[in-house]
């Protein structure tokens, strides 16, 4: 669907539980919170949920109306692209918000971190935030580290706005072999030297 107004009450249940249960079969559709009470706390909940806006349905002006879906699916259209470049990138992606809780991250991150992308449970922040916590030595990222596949990577870490920060995992396994063989080449050949100036 290209978008859903979904109105706060529908019988039993709230649009909040709608948006959350929907937004895992159809996360690229925008969803906006009708609803009729002036309240904050449903509009924070709202954007907890997972929802693209939120109206009162005693303010809808078409105008508004007409602004907040253009708005939806705008965004909708940015997190497609976004979605795009996380999932198409070689390096393994985190972007962590403020508090440094985990909020984005691509498979090669996941693999980075020695967590089965395809595993029996969704993955969560949480799982991110373990992974995250397994590589950290002394509360830092370190220069390097191995993971379970056998690969080494190389974490850097940047800030984002919105006091943000997100780290990239460098695959370097083919730099680390390079290096180690140039390191043995140079041994080999200092080793070399010092026999022929023995001879001689």
């Amino acid at each position: 669907y290209d978008i859903a107004l979904v109105d706060y009450r529908i019988g039993e249940r709230t649009g909040l539980e709608f948006i959350r249960d929907a937004g895992l079969k159809f996360p690229d559709t925008p969803m906006i919170l009708l609803t009729g009470v002036s309240d904050p706390h449903i509009d924070r909940a709202a954007e907890a949920a997972g929802a693209a806006d939120f109206l009162e349905k005693g303010a809808i002006t078409p105008e508004l109306l007409d602004r907040s879906i253009r708005y939806a699916c705008k965004n909708a259209r940015r997190r497609a692209i976004l979605d795009a470049v996380l999932s198409n990138s070689a390096a393994g992606i985190v972007a962590l918000d403020r508090a440094g809780y985990p909020i984005l991250w691509n498979k090669q991150a996941l693999l980075a971190l020695s967590i089965d992308p395809d595993g029996s449970h969704p993955l969560s922040s949480r799982d991110v935030l373990e992974g995250l916590g397994r590589i950290h030595r002394d509360g830092r990222l370190p220069d390097y580290f191995s993971a379970g596949s056998d690969k080494v990577f190389e974490p850097r870490v940047g800030i984002v706005p919105g006091d943000g920060q997100v780290i990239v995992f460098q695959d370097i396994t083919n730099r680390m072999h390079a290096e180690e063989m140039l390191r043995k080449s140079v041994v080999e050949a200092e080793a070399a030297n010092r026999a022929k100036s023995n001879f001689l």
